[in-house]
C-alpha cells in the first residue's frame, strides 16, 4: 500500500509547489523520510534497499530546506580493486542555503570497502561520495549519506556490490543455431552457487543457490534480436537441473526477470509457476552465457535442452478431423519452430466449457466424453515456452500464443 500513499503525497505536494519538478518532488520526500523498521519492536532498521528513503514525512517533505540530485545514489558493480565516485548535487529549496555537516550512515558492508565524503557541503553545490575497494571480497554495501544542520537531517541512500565474478573461469561450448542440444553437467565446473540479479526470489519453485556443477553455453548476438533462450526438454533420472542466462563471465549480471526459471507472463494461468526455461528479451549486442546448473554433486547429470533466437510467432494448430465418434478425443496437431509448445499453457474449451486436453507428440489430444450428437464449438489455446519470458516487456499481449476456433460434429 505504499504506492497510494506516496501518489496521494505527490499531488498534494504538487498543488503546494506548482513550479517544483518531478525530480524536485521526489528528492522532498525521499530524503525527508523517517525510519522504517523490519521488527515491529522498530529496534532494526531496515536496510535502505528495502526502505528507499524511509517513511513519508509529508510535513517535512513541505519544507525540505535542499533537493538532491539524484534522490538515490547507485554505484552498481564495482571491482573488487577499484576507485568510484558520484557526485551528488545539492541545490536550495528554501531556506537551505550554507553549509552542512557530511556524513556517511553505513547499513551492511564489506571486508577492505570503504564509501567516504568531505566533512562539509556547501548548498548549492556539489558532494563527491566516493567507494574505494582494495581487493574486496563480493558483498553489498547499503546505506546513507547524512546531511545535517543543526536538528535538520536530511538522508540520502546508497547501494553497491563489490562483483568479484568466477564465471569468467568456466570452460564455454558456443550455441551458434537455434535446434536440440545434449549435455551433461555432471564432470562440470563448480564455479558458482548463486546468479543476480535479482538474487532471491523466493517462493517461485526454483533453486536460490545452485552448488553444484555447472555447464557453460556461449551465444554471440552480432546485431538486434527481438529474444532468445533455452528451455530444459528432458533430464535423466534423478537429475536437476536449472538454466540461467547472463552477460559472458559474470553471474552477477542475469539478463533480468527472463532469466530465471519461472512463468513470468500475468497473462497466463500458470503465472509464477516454475518453467525449466530462461532467457532474454531484446539483448543488446554481445557475448551471453547460458548456464545450466545443479543444486549438488549428487543430482548432476545428463539433460537435452531446446535453444532458440528471435522468435516472434506462435505455434500452429490445425484441427486433423472435424468429425469423431462419440467419446472419441479431438486430435488437434500442433508444432512450433521456435521455442516450443509449452504443455502447460494449453487451455481448451468445448461450447464454453473447458475440458481435458494433453500434449503428445506433437498433437494435442482434447476430451469428448459427454458430448450428445451434433455440432460443437472448439476454442484452443496454446503458447510456447518464448510466452513465458514474455509480460510488458513485448510490444503486444501474447504474441506468442496462439487461439484455435473449429467447429466439428460428434456422431
Amino acid at each position: 500500500m505504499a504506492a497510494p500513499h506516496v501518489a496521494g503525497s505527490v499531488a498534494l505536494l504538487r498543488q503546494r509547489h506548482p513550479t517544483w519538478t518531478p525530480a524536485q518532488l521526489k528528492s522532498a520526500l525521499a530524503t525527508t523520510g523517517d525510519r522504517a523498521f523490519q521488527d515491529e519492536g522498530r529496534t532494526t532498521e531496515a536496510t535502505s534497499t528495502r526502505e528507499g528513503g524511509g517513511v513519508v514525512n509529508l510535513l517535512r517533505a513541505d519544507r525540505p530546506l535542499l533537493f538532491t540530485s539524484p534522490a538515490a545514489l547507485s554505484f552498481g558493480l564495482v571491482q573488487a580493486t577499484a576507485t568510484a565516485t558520484l557526485p551528488l548535487t545539492l541545490s536550495d529549496a528554501g531556506g537551505g542555503a550554507g553549509d552542512w555537516t557530511a556524513t556517511v550512515e553505513q547499513q551492511t558492508g564489506a571486508a577492505r570497502t570503504t564509501i567516504s565524503v568531505p566533512p562539509a557541503a556547501t548548498v548549492p553545490g556539489t558532494l563527491p561520495v566516493t567507494v574505494s575497494t582494495a581487493g574486496a571480497p563480493s558483498g553489498e554495501l547499503s546505506g546513507f549519506v547524512v546531511l545535517t544542520r543543526g536538528a535538520e537531517r536530511r538522508r540520502v541512500p546508497y547501494w553497491l556490490r563489490v562483483s568479484a565474478p568466477s564465471l569468467g573461469g568456466a570452460k564455454t561450448t558456443p550455441l551458434r543455431r537455434p535446434g536440440t542440444y545434449k549435455s551433461n553437467t555432471r564432470g562440470g565446473t563448480t564455479l558458482v552457487s548463486r546468479y543476480r540479479y535479482p538474487e532471491s526470489p523466493r517462493g517461485l519453485g526454483f533453486a536460490t543457490s545452485l552448488p553444484g556443477p555447472e555447464r557453460v553455453f556461449r551465444v554471440n548476438l552480432a546485431g538486434a534480436v527481438a529474444n532468445f533462450g533455452v528451455v530444459v526438454t528432458s533430464r535423466a533420472k534423478g537429475v536437476v537441473v536449472e538454466p540461467r542466462i547472463v552477460k559472458a563471465g559474470d553471474e552477477n549480471r542475469l539478463t533480468g526477470y527472463p532469466a530465471l526459471p519461472f512463468n513470468l507472463n500475468p497473462y497466463l494461468r500458470t503465472f509464477q509457476e516454475p518453467v525449466p526455461a530462461a532467457g532474454a528479451i531484446l539483448p543488446a549486442r554481445g557475448a551471453y552465457d547460458v548456464v545450466f546448473d545443479s543444486p549438488s554433486r549428487a543430482r548432476a547429470g545428463a539433460f537435452t535442452f531446446r535453444f532458440w533466437i528471435a522468435d516472434t510467432k506462435p505455434p500452429a494448430l490445425r484441427l486433423r478431423t472435424r468429425t469423431v465418434r462419440r467419446g472419441q478425443a479431438l486430435v488437434v496437431a500442433a508444432s512450433d519452430a521456435g521455442s516450443g509448445v509449452e504443455p502447460r499453457s494449453i487451455v481448451a474449451r468445448i461450447d464454453g466449457r473447458e475440458t481435458e486436453s494433453r500434449a503428445q507428440k506433437g498433437r494435442i489430444l482434447v476430451r469428448t466424453a459427454g458430448l450428445g450428437p451434433g455440432g460443437h464449438t472448439l476454442v484452443l489455446q496454446v503458447s510456447d515456452y518464448q510466452e513465458t519470458r514474455n509480460m510488458e516487456n513485448v510490444a503486444r499481449i501474447l504474441p506468442n500464443t496462439r487461439i484455435l476456433g473449429a467447429r466439428f460434429t460428434v456422431r
